[in-house]
């Protein structure tokens, strides 16, 4: 039984549902500058900067599949963009460079989670939602962003047991 909880696979399926569950129970309450925190941004984030480009889009591409079964938006919107803002976080990390720094992960993160943000609304307007570019969309992500990189400390130890990495991968 332990054997399977060794497996990356199975251990994303667990912290998934797990910040799944608290976002949109308990964070749905808790709003900072009222609003919502998008936790999943961020570990899809976290993921790119300490396993790599490619990890981290398939991990950010899971985690948006995860949230897309529990909103009402276009399905496979949180997907693509979970996915982007993984890949690109770790590229833009693997192009700076080679070791890690706690304020490096937390800056990529901060801002990855508010491009994020930024991304799933201009995204949502090209599949035909309207009204999701607005002015508020920047503190929106300005909070989210923050949020996220503040919590990129806690986020990189979960990311790692996750993926099995015993040091980051770029």
């Amino acid at each position: 039984m332990l054997d399977i909880v060794q497996r990356p696979f199975v251990r994303l399926v667990m912290v998934g549902l797990l910040v799944l569950t608290l976002q949109t129970t308990l964070l749905s309450d808790l709003r900072p500058f009222d609003v919502i925190t998008d936790l999943l941004l961020g570990l899809s984030a976290t993921a790119g900067v300490i396993a790599g480009p490619e990890k981290g889009a398939l991990v950010g591409f899971f985690y948006g599949i995860l949230f897309d079964l529990a909103l009402v938006t276009p399905f496979g919107l949180s997907a693509l963009t979970y996915s982007l803002v993984g890949f690109f976080v770790g590229l833009v990390k693997a192009s700076i460079t080679v070791g890690q720094a706690w304020w490096l992960t937390m800056l990529l993160v901060c801002f990855g989670s508010a491009i994020g943000v930024v991304l799933f609304a201009v995204l949502g307007t090209l599949v035909g939602e309207p009204g999701w570019i607005q002015p508020e969309l920047i503190r929106v992500a300005i909070v989210i962003g923050a949020v996220n990189g503040l919590l990129a400390p806690v986020m990189v130890p979960v990311q790692r047991w996750t993926l099995r990495l015993k040091r980051d991968v770029t």
